[in-house]
């Protein structure tokens, strides 16, 4: 820290004097770059007006015929390469998918046997699997059962995750919003976004059945967001990607 005073040639120069900056923690806990500037209440406002039109948090204190004082505050150093806030999640939330793509189901599921108790389920027809007590034909009966009761779904949990970042106006490396719909595989996620070493363990590994052969594992670009946090001056965002079997038809594959 040092302090100036107002003979320095900077003060005379713009009626303004750096005095302090460095890094420190925020209310949030979040790092922070600080500067303390004092000057004249002209220096100072026409300071501020520069500073909050680069992104920064600014506070001013104003003191007529003084020295006024302001703080800008940055989430990186200026004259650096800013990178984004960012805080990854890994969550599940409960859905009802088809019983035909219950994991001891879906790996001995043929066009046969899908044809085969639907015909008998449209008839009326008893369950052609009803004596079998091993094997796929047992699955079948326990399917065929459940469908001749109603359900036509299983319990699961969708496996997310969710990656919430925010940064200042100035920053480069905000996300495109596209309508185009990507399936990324576990290693294609965590190398397009970077994901932290440290959150990679949280993302599941690939399950070793497979939903149907025309399908293939992945996390799906989910929904995403986009705002802007008036009070902070800066971009807030959160993008989706949702684990499951997705037919190979309908997205593209990385």
């Amino acid at each position: 820290m040092s302090t100036r005073s107002q003979g320095d040639a900077a003060f005379i120069t713009n009626q303004w004097v750096m005095v302090e900056q460095g890094w420190f923690k925020d209310q949030e806990g979040r790092q922070t770059w600080m500067q303390t500037f004092e000057g004249t209440q002209t220096g100072i406002e026409t300071l501020r007006v520069s500073f909050i039109g680069a992104g920064a948090v600014v506070n001013a204190r104003f003191v007529p015929g003084g020295r006024s004082v302001l703080t800008a505050s940055w989430p990186y150093q200026p004259g650096t390469t800013e990178t984004a806030e960012e805080v990854w999640y890994y969550e599940e939330v409960p859905t009802q998918p088809s019983i035909w793509t219950h994991p001891v189901v879906a790996p001995v599921l043929t066009a046969a046997y899908k044809s085969n108790i639907e015909e008998k389920l449209r008839n009326n027809e008893a369950n052609p699997y009803g004596s079998a007590t091993s094997g796929s034909d047992l699955i079948m009966r326990n399917v065929f059962d459940r469908l001749q009761r109603g359900t036509e779904a299983w319990e699961a949990n969708k496996p997310i995750v969710r990656r919430t970042r925010s940064f200042s106006t100035a920053f480069a490396g905000k996300t495109t919003l596209t309508l185009t719909t990507t399936v990324y595989s576990r290693a294609s996620l965590i190398s397009t976004f970077s994901v932290p070493a440290g959150f990679q363990p949280q993302i599941p590994v690939d399950p070793t059945w497979t939903a149907s052969p025309a399908t293939t594992w992945g996390w799906r670009k989910g929904p995403q967001s986009s705002g802007y946090n008036r009070a902070t001056r800066r971009y807030e965002e959160t993008i989706l990607f949702e684990g499951g079997f997705w037919d190979q038809a309908l997205y593209t594959f990385t």
